[in-house]
């Protein structure tokens, strides 16, 4: 099978899905850099996602794939051993009635960890034309510098998910539960309750948003499974209320049903909150961020003017907690005096 039509094995999806997949990173020029296969053999389905940015040289609709070499690594979170590869089949992005659509074949994208690309956190990444061209691309500015948000997981975004117990690339999850008794298998009802407080949760935490508040979007949630409904004006504020739903603590999924209205006005502005509404709703949305520990963060607002003081784990912490409360609405500046605990 030829390079240039490698894409035609992958799925023609209707909408688009989830977590802003796995584009690690790249390496640095004395470390070889990856080629592109001529087939999907020996790789497994991980991610589909939306690049919708159209400077962005990845713009388009993704796929993504993991070899066999890297697909342990991916059901643990990482890290990954030397050799493994990461496949995304890049199409042009449609949108039709209420979807997101893959249009023609656009590009290959190919990630692969090298213990030598020291510089860009072990891993080397290339862009492929359609017709196998290789693409000039900066990989540090282009890729790395992006993904070192991830750092904690070997550079790479996407995480395993499942739905209704089938697991992307590899074994159900009801392996899992047999092994250790998951709420399905607890007290009655331990499932709904867990459901009803990360469902409120995250539609808190959509409801408070400086971009979405506007917007009418709810989050239901079922075994875990957020599902995101409601309409927007533009499709990246869709993918930031797919992002809100999937970094929730608890979640386990996330199914954007989202509709996007480019027609959609906000006619009205929504009163500043009270100070002593602002704070309690910035200690409760950020207790409930999976990747942030607040445990000790103190919080003071006045004015709408918001400190942040008290100790968090490391330096991503302080930087993403400060980076959620900007994005809050009725908050104006924020001052970060976050302390990093001594390991």
């Amino acid at each position: 099978m030829s390079r240039a039509r490698l894409s035609a094995y992958v799925p023609r999806a209707v909408a688009a899905s989830a977590v802003a997949a796995m584009l690690a990173a790249p390496g640095a020029a004395r470390a070889e850099a990856p080629g592109m296969p001529d087939t999907l053999e020996g790789y497994r389905f991980v991610n589909a996602f939306v690049v919708s940015e159209p400077d962005n040289p990845l713009h388009g609709f993704h796929h993504f794939y993991v070899n066999d070499r890297g697909v342990e690594a991916f059901r643990k979170g990482g890290p990954y051993p030397e050799g493994s590869e990461f496949l995304g089949l890049v199409y042009a992005l449609e949108q039709g009635e209420g979807t997101l659509n893959e249009g023609e074949p656009a590009a290959v994208a190919v990630m692969r960890k090298v213990a030598a690309a020291e510089d860009t956190g072990g891993w080397r990444f290339a862009l492929f034309g359609n017709d196998g061209t290789a693409k000039d691309i900066d990989e540090a500015k282009d890729c790395f510098e992006c993904h070192t948000q991830v750092a904690d997981r070997d550079y790479v975004f996407s995480k395993p998910r499942s739905v209704g117990g089938i697991a992307v690339a590899g074994k159900s999850t009801m392996d899992d539960e047999q092994a250790a008794p998951g709420p399905a298998q607890g007290a009655p009802g331990q499932a709904s309750d867990e459901d009803a407080i990360l469902e409120q949760r995250i539609n808190e935490r959509l409801a408070w948003d400086k971009e979405l508040a506007p917007f009418d979007l709810e989050a239901e949630v079922d075994n875990a499974i957020v599902t995101l409904s409601g309409s927007v004006a533009t499709i990246p504020q869709s993918h930031r209320a797919r992002r809100i739903a999937d970094e929730a603590r608890g979640s386990g999924g996330v199914v954007n049903a989202t509709y996007v209205d480019p027609a959609l006005a906000v006619t009205a502005d929504t009163p500043r909150p009270e100070d002593a509404t602002l704070k309690q709703r910035i200690g409760e949305i950020l207790a409930g961020d999976a990747d942030v520990d607040a445990g000790q963060v103190e919080i003071r607002v006045e004015g709408g003017r918001v400190t942040l003081a008290g100790q968090v784990g490391d330096a991503e912490q302080k930087a993403r907690a400060a980076r959620i409360v900007r994005s809050l609405y009725g908050v104006g500046l924020v001052d970060n005096e976050l302390a990093i605990a001594r390991q």
